[in-house]
């Protein structure tokens, strides 16, 4: 028993208009695919255009790949962190600032073992090569707990 199976197409015609087109399964690929059918010049317009369109898209995607991605990923001067832990947080970032990096978080935290605004601890670490206006985060000491 052979499966018939029969398909609404809408079709777009060459002026704008809309049809819905009735196609049978088994008859669709031999029309298709026949000579007669990919022989006339609009289908060869069309297959034309397709193909030139998926060039160009392949295209697009690999300069974007190759060549604007990068630019913009390695666009800006590299700067290597400088290690702040153990100074005071003011002449921190005053040397953040001489090299075009930024705080952008400074947690304050009670320590027995630091005086208050000191540095107790960086991200990114000392010696990190990162990319000019990266923001850093720092951990200053509050001083001991209770204020004594």
């Amino acid at each position: 028993m052979a499966v018939y199976q029969k398909y609404h197409i809408l079709s777009l015609t060459h002026y704008g208009s809309c049809n819905f087109v009735e196609i049978s399964y088994n008859n669709m690929a031999k029309k298709i695919f026949s000579k007669e059918f990919l022989d006339t010049p609009s289908r060869q317009r069309t297959i034309f255009t397709f193909s030139a369109f998926v060039l160009f898209i392949f295209a697009f995607a690999l300069l974007l790949n190759y060549a604007i991605f990068p630019m913009m990923i390695h666009a800006g001067k590299e700067v290597t962190v400088p290690a702040l832990v153990g100074k005071n947080v003011k002449k921190a970032s005053a040397e953040l600032q001489e090299l075009g990096l930024n705080i952008q978080e400074v947690r304050e935290v009670f320590s027995d073992k630091a005086a208050e605004g000191i540095v107790l601890n960086q991200n990114p670490l000392p010696n990190s090569v990162v990319k000019e206006g990266r923001r850093l985060y720092l951990m200053v000491s509050k001083g001991k707990e209770g204020g004594a």
